[in-house]
C-alpha cells in the first residue's frame, strides 16, 4: 500500500476514533503553503532564519531557500558533502552546519559567506545548536563528546562527557544555563553549564533519544525516546509528567511552538502530530509527506511550520489563526 493511500486512510481513523470517543475531531492539514522538491535523497535538518526570511535545509550539501521564489530563490553554500544538522542564530545571522567531515562550519546568511571552522570532534558530528544569546554553539558527536565553541572567536569552550555511546541531539534551555543532550546509550544528560557537569542524568529509555526540545518557560523537556513515544519531563527534577497516549509512531523529531502552545512531534510514517503540550491531546496532524519526517521547525513568529522528510522534499505549512 502507497504512503499517500496509508495517509487517506489513517485520517479517516482519526475521525472517527475521535468522533467515537467524544473527544474534538483535530484538523487534517494536507496541503502545504510551499514546497521545496530536491534530489530524491534525504534532508537531514531545517531551520528558519532569525528574520522569517529564509529556511536552511542540508542533506548533500546545504540550500539556502527563500520561499516563494522558486528555483530562483535558491542558492547553494559550501561543497556537496554530507551535512547532517543545520541552526540558525536567534540574536544574529549567523548560521551552523555540521556533519560527516566532524568540523562545525560558521556562515553569515547575509553574505552567505564561509566564517569559522570549529574542529575538534573525532568522527562525524550528528546535531548542533546555538545558544540563546548567540554566544555558544553546542555540538554532539559520534564520539560521545558535546562541545561547546565561543562563535565570536572560534574556540572550544568546553567538552561535556556523558554518554558511553554517540550524542545524537543537544538543546539549550531557554535561560541558557542548562543544555540538554541525548544519546544513543539510550540516556538524557541535563548540563549545568556554569559548573560544566550533568545536574541529572536520565537512562532506561527503551532506544537511543532522536530528539530534545524544551518548553518556551524552560519547565518542561520534551524527549523523542525509543523512537516510539514522546515523554514529557519535569525540566529541574527529570520527573515524568505524561506521554502522550499514542505509542505506536516512530517519533523522529519534536519542537514547541514559540509561545508554548503546541508541541509538534514528526513521525517515521510521514506525519506531524500537533499536540496540546498540558496533556499530549492531538490538536492538528498534518499528513503531506511521501517519507519520513527527518526534521521541522517552528518560525520565530510561530506562524508556519517547516518540515523535511527522507524522500528530499522540504515543505512550510501554514499555522496562522489556527491556534
Amino acid at each position: 500500500m502507497s504512503i499517500r493511500r496509508s495517509s487517506q486512510l489513517f485520517a479517516l481513523a482519526v475521525i472517527l476514533l475521535c468522533g467515537g470517543c467524544g473527544d474534538p475531531i483535530p484538523e487534517v492539514i494536507s496541503e502545504a503553503e510551499h514546497t521545496l522538491l530536491g534530489p530524491n535523497r534525504q534532508v537531514h535538518s531545517v531551520s528558519f532564519s532569525r528574520d522569517d526570511r529564509l529556511v536552511v535545509c542540508s542533506g548533500r550539501g546545504i540550500r539556502v531557500w527563500k520561499p516563494g521564489m522558486g528555483f530562483d530563490g535558491i542558492s547553494h553554500l559550501g561543497d556537496r558533502k554530507p551535512v547532517y544538522s543545520v541552526s540558525c542564530s536567534v540574536g544574529d545571522s549567523l548560521m551552523a552546519s555540521a556533519g560527516g567531515d566532524g568540523v562545525v562550519m560558521l556562515w553569515d546568511l547575509r553574505t552567505e559567506a564561509e566564517g569559522l571552522c570549529l574542529s575538534g570532534h573525532r568522527g562525524w558530528i550528528h546535531d548542533v545548536a546555538f545558544s540563546p544569546d548567540g554566544r555558544l554553539v553546542a555540538s554532539a558527536g559520534y564520539d560521545g563528546t558535546v562541545k561547546l565553541w565561543d562563535t565570536a572567536s572560534g574556540t572550544e569552550r568546553t567538552t561535556l562527557s556523558g554518554h558511553c555511546k554517540a550524542a545524537r541531539c543537544v538543546v539549550f534551555s531557554p535561560d541558557g544555563t542548562r543544555l540538554a543532550s541525548g544519546g544513543s546509550d539510550r540516556t538524557v544528560v541535563i548540563w549545568d553549564l556554569a559548573k560544566t557537569e550533568p545536574a541529572l542524568t536520565l537512562d532506561g529509555y527503551d532506544d537511543g533519544i532522536s530528539s530534545l526540545a524544551y518548553s518556551p518557560d524552560g519547565a518542561r523537556l520534551a524527549v523523542a525516546a525509543g523512537g516510539r513515544s514522546v515523554v514529557i519531563l519535569d525540566a529541574c527534577t527529570g520527573g515524568v509528567l505524561f506521554s502522550p497516549a499514542d505509542r505506536d509512531r516512530r517519533v523522529t523529531a519534536i519542537a514547541y511552538s514559540p509561545g508554548g502552545e503546541l508541541l509538534a512531534a514528526g513521525t517515521r510514517d510521514g506525519r506531524v502530530h500537533l499536540l496540546d503540550p498540558r496533556d499530549g491531546r492531538l490538536r492538528f496532524l498534518i499528513d503531506g509527506h511521501d517519507g519520513g519526517i527527518t526534521d521541522l521547525a517552528f518560525r520565530p513568529d510561530g506562524k508556519r511550520l517547516v518540515t523535511s522528510c527522507s524522500e528530499g522534499a522540504v515543505k512550510i505549512w501554514n499555522l496562522g489563526g489556527r491556534y
